[in-house]
């Protein structure tokens, strides 16, 4: 996770190299608090930042340093609307791309069957499975998942929800 967590910090000072403008500085503020906040104790915490704060990439910050911390198995990020899910994907992706295409795990109920990769789907179904070139303590194991129901439907679904338990959690 802190090698993860290493590399979303490079992105990010990459992405406020040389911006002073005030929302650049609120994002900096943020930051610092969610970077901050990792350290304390496992619990339920919560971020409330107008649009454009900079919430995502911010929170991920937390979750994968707080992972790391208390050496939990993997960052679960809930989402409740398919258009943030879709759009943090693609963020998240943007940022771990270079270093597998398999650290992001997209898990949605509109998620285009046609377009699953068969690792994902697999990565998705089973979370203990190790990732090529990581350990399951090392791997970000984002799940976007809407969660319109108390308990998932499927049985598949179901039979994931105890794994959880050791996860730093990001809900948007």
């Amino acid at each position: 996770m802190a090698q993860l967590a290493d590399h979303l910090k490079t992105h990010l000072d990459e992405l406020s190299a040389g911006s002073d403008s005030p929302v650049n500085s609120i994002r900096s503020e943020v930051r610092e608090c969610c970077r901050t906040a990792a350290d304390y104790r496992p619990g339920f915490y919560s971020l409330n930042v107008p649009t454009g704060g900079g919430k995502t990439l911010s929170s991920l910050e937390f979750a994968l340093r707080h992972a790391d911390q208390y050496k939990l198995d993997r960052v679960i990020v809930a989402v409740p609307f398919t258009s943030i899910i879709e759009q943090n994907v693609d963020v998240y992706r943007d940022v771990f791309g270079s270093l597998s295409n398999e650290i992001v795990i997209e898990h949605h109920s509109n998620l285009d069957p046609e377009n699953e990769t068969t690792v994902n789907r697999l990565q998705a179904e089973n979370w203990d499975a190790p990732d090529r070139g990581y350990d399951k303590r090392s791997v970000v194991r984002i799940t976007l998942r809407d969660q319109n129901q108390p308990l998932p439907q499927a049985p598949s679904d179901r039979q994931q929800c105890h794994r959880a338990g050791r996860s730093a959690d990001s809900a948007s």
